[in-house]
């Protein structure tokens, strides 16, 4: 569901402003300012914390609770310009350091930036703008992965900092400090992933590919973007998808079973990979002899356990009922004496002479009139020719068979029409699981008693083997997880991730990297939800990419109280960002001055919870 956002940045909950001043809310503010504009415009990222916002909360609905906000604490003091949201375990292990200290104050100059904030900075620094010496490019920056935290007084927090799992930067970035303790995510991807959906909800006619890469269409269309943030956000339900077929559960008529393509058969909103009788006959698949037909008598003329309104062959002798003459009666050779397209095994007037074969005196040769010179039984039309193939019977190799062109296949001077072994596979026919079509080894895979040589439906699935997606393994429902064309019974890779489905710790959800973050032997992307633990072994490099000045302090002697440029601010608290904070100790520790702000975030329903969707 498509919700509007209105992010009110309420003055009153700043702890230096006044509740008399009016409240800011995105989408409704009168500047059009884009984030290509904000940095021509500006020198503060509070120019784009709308944006920034619904980002985060997006990407909270893509991965529940991926980044939270840091609790508020009397000693926690995070300057106007900083957005306080950290991944959870994170912010579980700064929160436990700022209450082992609660005497001492944390003055925090920067923590969580994303896309569009790192866009600004990296920006001014290309163009040499306020101050800015140095920035990385956007998914470069540490602080974009939710674990960085930047903080003036450093000195006070080092050693407790430490003992909590944070990482010192060392002198060279004396203010900076990461989280490295378990329980973290790669946070970029989705970050990126959140913006495009943004993008394409946004813009239907100008929609871009929704692959988490930060590449040129996208920072093309971050720059077009409203800085105070979208008027269409993203309603967590429309991307809960707890199957991971790709259909919001919302939205999917088998929200627990994965269905992408949502087949329903019988119409009755539930899809069959989770309906327990698709063709809604009142015969459950699991009993029914045609679960993808109705057929709710259970007919089965040839007894081979595939009910006759799905069986491709009814009387099963190996002809498609589509091109039988006989479709109800075995009639293997489709011989046809009168030509009047009904086989001989069903046509009870072979010769179609008008006179029922049960009273007709030349049942194989027309004689309409009955006549019979001699009267002895045998009608003067076929008197010496029996079979009436205009064969005369004393040269006939096949007296008693119709067999006009004296087909002999194998030579031995008896007609293939009367033949015992017509497809020379050794077998007499009576025998021959294939009777027309040779099969010495008289392979039967369903064991429908019909061979495999002949068989149209060889694993009795009720699907003809052209349009069977798995025509040697059963497949009645032609499941296909990864839409490849194969069915998922004979698809060594089901998932179509690349892994095959005997190493793959997620078999049947995406999960191209094999991630396993406990290492339970059950791939992230289809594990319970909770938090991902990242490999130990891994490192976060050491020093900080960017060497720019405390967020808060203005370069040039600019107001560090005055608002951004290009941008209506309606609060005195609202300070500029115009750094990481992450360059010289000395200047950092300077910015305490001018007293303790605080921030609050009212979200207005921004973090909403959704259900964790497979990765990809």
């Amino acid at each position: 569901m498509r919700a509007r956002l209105f992010l009110a940045l309420i003055p009153a909950l700043f702890l230096s402003c006044s509740s008399a001043e009016p409240e800011l809310q995105l989408g409704e503010q009168s500047s059009a300012l884009t984030v290509s504009g904000a940095v021509s415009s500006s020198c503060s990222t509070t120019s784009v914390l709308g944006l920034s916002l619904q980002i985060i909360q997006v990407s909270n609905c893509l991965k529940p609770n991926l980044l939270v906000k840091v609790p508020e604490r009397p000693n926690f003091k995070p300057g106007a310009a900083v957005i306080p949201f950290m991944q959870k375990n994170g912010v579980d292990a700064l929160v436990k350091a700022l209450d082992a200290k609660p005497g001492t104050s944390m003055t925090v100059t920067s923590m969580l930036r994303t896309i569009a904030s790192q866009y600004l900075l990296y920006s001014w620094y290309q163009q040499g703008k306020c101050g800015i010496g140095l920035a990385a490019p956007v998914g470069k920056s540490n602080h974009e992965s939710g674990l960085a935290i930047d903080i003036s007084n450093y000195s006070s927090w080092q050693s407790t900092l430490g003992g909590n799992s944070f990482k010192w930067f060392g002198s060279g970035d004396a203010v900076h400090f990461d989280y490295n303790g378990g329980g973290t995510v790669s946070l970029l991807s989705t970050e990126i992933l959140a913006f495009q959906k943004l993008w394409n909800l946004n813009n239907p006619s100008d929609k871009i590919s929704e692959d988490g890469l930060y590449g040129s269409q996208t920072e093309a269309r971050l720059k077009k973007s409203p800085a105070e943030g979208f008027p269409e956000t993203i309603d967590c339900g429309d991307l809960a998808d707890g199957d991971g077929d790709g259909v919001p559960d919302n939205k999917d008529n088998c929200p627990a079973t994965k269905n992408a393509d949502q087949k329903d058969l019988d119409g009755d909103g539930k899809g069959n990979a989770c309906d327990p009788d698709d063709d809604g006959d009142g015969i459950l698949d699991g009993d029914d002899n045609c679960p993808s037909q109705p057929n709710p008598d259970q007919e089965d003329l040839d007894g081979d356990d595939i009910g006759d309104t799905c069986d491709p062959d009814d009387d099963g002798d190996g002809i498609p009922d589509s091109t039988d003459n006989c479709p109800s009666i075995k009639n293997t050779s489709q011989s046809d004496g009168d030509d009047d397209g009904l086989g001989d095994a069903c046509d009870d007037d072979l010769d179609g002479d008008g006179a029922l074969d049960s009273g007709d005196n030349c049942p194989l040769v027309p004689n309409p009139g009955q006549e019979d010179s001699d009267s002895d039984g045998i009608g003067d039309a076929c008197e010496g020719d029996g079979d009436g193939d205009g064969v005369p019977d004393d040269s006939d190799n096949c007296p008693a068979s119709a067999n006009p062109g004296q087909e002999d296949g194998d030579g031995d001077g008896l007609g293939d029409a009367c033949e015992s072994d017509v497809d020379q596979d050794g077998l007499p026919d009576d025998l021959d699981n294939c009777p027309t079509s040779a099969n010495p080894g008289q392979e039967d895979s369903d064991g429908d008693k019909i061979g495999d040589a002949c068989d149209i439906d060889r694993d009795g699935d009720g699907i003809a083997n052209e349009f069977d997606n798995c025509p040697e393994a059963p497949n009645p429902n032609q499941k296909d997880n990864d839409g490849d064309g194969q069915g998922d019974p004979c698809d060594d890779d089901r998932d179509g991730d690349g892994a095959l489905n005997d190493v793959d710790n997620c078999p049947d959800v995406l999960n191209v990297d094999q991630e396993d973050s406990d290492g339970d032997g059950q791939g992230d992307a289809c594990d319970v939800p909770g938090g991902v633990t990242p490999d130990p072994d891994e490192e976060i490099p050491e020093g900080d990419p960017e060497g720019e000045i405390p967020e808060g302090e203005v370069p040039g002697g600019e107001d560090p109280e005055a608002p951004a440029k290009g941008v209506t601010l309606k609060s005195n608290a609202d300070a500029t960002e115009s750094g990481c904070g992450c360059v010289q100790a000395g200047r950092a520790a300077g910015l305490g001055a001018g007293g303790a702000l605080g921030l609050a975030l009212v979200l207005g329903g921004l973090l909403r919870r959704g259900r964790r969707p497979a990765e990809r």
